[in-house]
C-alpha cells in the first residue's frame, strides 16, 4: 500500500527535497516505491521524479520465451507504471514519459525529450542514474527498446518472423543465448520442424560457470536437438546465411546475435564514466567525485548486468538515501561480489545454474524458474 498524505503542519512551509530518477525497469521502479514508503513520512516535503520513456514495465527476464509465438502474452510480460504508484500522493510523485538526454551535475539539472520532442529540464537534490542498457545489437526485444510501443512492436515482428522461419541461428553461449536456444529448440528443433544452431565463440557455453554447470546445460541443449558450434564468432548474416569465423556458412533465415550489452548513459558526461560507458561509482554506488549522484543496475561499473544485482543495489542505494533525506548518519557501503550467480533454464523442463561454487539441480532450476520465468512475480516487483 502507499503511503497516506502527512498530517505534518508543516510539511507545505519545509523546503522541497527533489530525487530525481532515471529508468523504469527493476531498479528505478523499486528505489522509487521504497524512497516514497520509507522516507516520505518522516520527509513529508520529498518529491520523486521518475524518468522513464517506457510507460509498462518490462519483464525482460522471460523474453526468452516470449519471442516464441503464442507462448507469453504481452500482458504476462508487460505491466502498466502508472497505476502502481497512484496511491502515493500527487505533490510527492510525479511520472516523467521521457529519455534523459544531458546532466549536468555542477547546476543539479537533467534534460529530458520528451515524447513530442521537446525538452523539459529537472532539477534535482538527489539524482538516482538507474537507465539500464541495451543489447548490443539494435531493435532486439530482449530489452527495452525506449518506448513500449517500440518494445512490442519488435517483439511482434520477431515472434512473426520466427514462425516462418525454417532454420535460425543464435550467437552467444551466455545465458540469453543458452535460454533462448532451449526455448526455441523445445518449441520447433526437437519435432524437425526448425533447426536451431547455437554459434559460441568459447569451447563451452555458459563460461563463466564451473565446466559441470555447463555441460548440464550443453546436454540439455543436444537434448532439444540444438545444434552447438564452438569457437566460432559469426561474421555477417546476408541473404538467410551466416557466414562463420571458420569460412563455412550456416542457413539462418532468423539471426539472434545475443552477445552483450551496452549501459544506457549515452546522456552522461565522459568524465563520469570507463571506456566501456559504464558509470564509476564508489562503494556506495556513488558517481565518483559526486555527492548526490548515484548509479546503480546495468549502468555502473559493479558487478555483473543481471537483474539481481540491479535490484540488490537499488535496495542498497534506496536505504542510504532514506538515511540522507530523513537526517540519519547511518549509511552503508555495498558489498560488491564477484562470484558466480547464474540460474539458466533450457526450456521448461531442464536448466542448470550455480552460486558460490554450489551447482544447482536442473530439477530445481526448472521448477523454480522453467514454468514461467518467475512472470508471476511481475505485479509484486511493479507494485513495491
Amino acid at each position: 500500500m502507499g503511503c497516506l498524505p502527512s498530517n505534518n503542519p508543516n510539511a507545505r512551509t519545509m523546503p522541497q527535497t527533489t530525487v530525481v530518477i532515471l529508468g523504469g525497469g527493476f531498479a528505478g521502479v523499486q528505489i522509487a516505491h521504497a524512497l516514497l514508503k520509507k522516507a516520505l513520512p518522516k520527509a513529508p516535503a520529498l518529491s520523486v521524479i521518475l524518468v522513464t520513456p517506457n510507460t509498462q514495465f518490462y519483464w525482460n527476464i522471460a523474453a526468452v520465451r516470449a519471442v516464441v509465438p503464442g507462448e507469453m502474452a504481452d500482458d504476462v510480460v508487460f505491466a502498466d507504471i502508472a497505476s502502481n504508484f497512484a496511491s502515493y500522493p500527487k505533490t510527492a510523485f510525479e511520472m516523467v514519459v521521457g529519455t534523459a538526454s544531458s546532466l549536468t551535475s555542477e547546476s543539479n539539472t537533467v534534460g529530458v525529450e520528451l515524447a513530442d520532442s521537446s525538452t523539459r529540464t529537472l532539477t534535482y537534490d538527489q539524482l538516482v542514474i538507474a537507465t539500464g542498457s541495451s543489447m548490443v545489437e539494435p531493435n532486439l526485444p530482449f530489452k527495452l527498446l525506449g518506448t513500449t510501443e517500440a518494445t512490442k512492436s519488435a517483439l511482434h515482428t520477431l515472434q512473426k518472423q520466427i514462425a516462418s522461419a525454417k532454420s535460425i541461428v543464435i550467437a552467444g553461449g551466455g545465458a540469453t543465448g543458452v535460454e533462448t536456444a532451449g526455448e526455441l529448440g523445445e518449441k520447433y528443433a526437437v519435432t524437425g520442424a526448425k533447426s536451431v544452431t547455437l554459434v559460441v565463440s568459447s569451447d563451452r557455453v555458459l563460461n563463466v560457470c564451473m565446466p559441470k554447470t555447463s555441460a548440464v546445460a550443453a546436454a540439455a541443449l543436444l537434448k532439444n536437438k540444438v545444434k552447438i558450434v564452438y569457437k566460432t564468432r559469426v561474421k555477417s548474416h546476408e541473404n538467410g546465411q551466416v557466414l562463420l569465423s571458420t569460412g563455412t556458412s550456416l542457413p539462418a533465415d532468423v539471426y539472434l546475435p545475443l552477445v552483450g550489452v551496452r549501459p544506457n548513459t549515452g546522456f552522461v558526461p565522459s568524465n563520469m564514466t570507463n571506456a566501456k560507458g559504464e558509470i564509476s561509482v564508489d562503494t556506495y554506488l556513488r558517481a565518483k567525485g559526486k555527492t548526490n549522484v548515484w548509479a546503480i543496475g546495468d549502468c555502473n561499473d559493479v558487478e555483473s548486468k543481471m537483474m539481481m544485482k540491479a535490484t540488490a543495489h537499488a535496495d542498497a542505494c534506496a536505504g542510504n538515501l532514506v538515511a540522507l533525506l530523513t537526517g540519519s548518519k547511518k549509511t552503508k557501503a555495498y558489498k560488491a561480489s564477484d562470484k558466480v550467480m547464474m540460474f539458466a533454464t533450457v526450456g521448461k523442463k531442464a536448466g542448470t545454474g550455480e552460486a558460490g561454487g554450489f551447482k544447482f539441480p536442473s530439477f530445481m532450476v526448472s521448477s523454480m524458474k522453467g514454468k514461467a520465468l518467475f512472470s508471476q512475480n511481475l505485479q509484486k516487483q511493479i507494485a513495491g
